[in-house]
């Protein structure tokens, strides 16, 4: 007799802890040392499951990835929906720098060169995808700024937010006066974000 299918609600559950487990992993032993035999081991599901999932273990790390790239644009929006039009521009800048002062993500600290290794062996399709969404998250968060996102380009935050990131923990590209460079390039973030629309005016 055939095993039963799963409910939606049940792959549901298979999925995310397919999510779990691989991040756990991740963080005790790096992306480049978790295989896919690794995640389904610890799931103790056959390898055939994974596949009903993931193409391979990139989509699987990529999905991971977004995750907790998204948690923190919710709390960015969660943020703004009760910041008061006058604050807005400190609050935005208050923001930017904890995220980068005191990175939450201890998984992108971790892992930063898996990272660079993950990306650079990821599909070129799976590739635009992940950065649609990116786009598209920072496109949402620029409306509740009240920008016209024809002059403030999504694609340009997006470009300057990774630059700050990556800069920031890096200690071989900058090792001198991080914390004055960060300050300096947030502002010019919030002069591209709140002054671009004045220019015109």
């Amino acid at each position: 007799m055939s095993p039963r299918a799963l409910t939606a609600e049940e792959r549901e559950i298979q999925k995310k802890q397919f999510l779990e487990v691989s991040k756990m992993l991740v963080i005790e032993r790096g992306i480049r040392n978790v295989s896919v035999d690794d995640i389904t081991k610890a799931c103790k599901v056959a390898k055939g499951t994974f596949y009903n999932y993931y193409d391979n273990k990139e989509s699987l790390f990529l999905e991971m990835v977004w995750q907790i790239y998204s948690q923190v644009l919710a709390d960015a929006e969660a943020l703004l929906k009760k910041t008061s039009p006058e604050d807005i521009r400190q609050v935005t800048g208050n923001f930017l720098k904890n995220f980068l002062y005191n990175p939450q993500q201890v998984f992108f600290l971790s892992n930063h060169d898996g990272l660079e290794h993950l990306l650079a062996n990821t599909s070129g399709e799976q590739m635009d995808n992940f950065h649609d969404r990116e786009v598209e998250s920072f496109a949402r968060i620029l409306q509740m700024l009240g920008r016209d996102t024809k002059r403030v380009k999504p694609t340009v935050v997006h470009n300057y937010t990774h630059a700050m990131y990556f800069m920031s923990i890096s200690n071989t590209i900058i090792t001198e006066s991080i914390m004055e460079t960060i300050d300096v390039m947030v502002e010019g973030l919030l002069n591209y974000l709140f002054d671009e629309e004045e220019k015109d005016a």
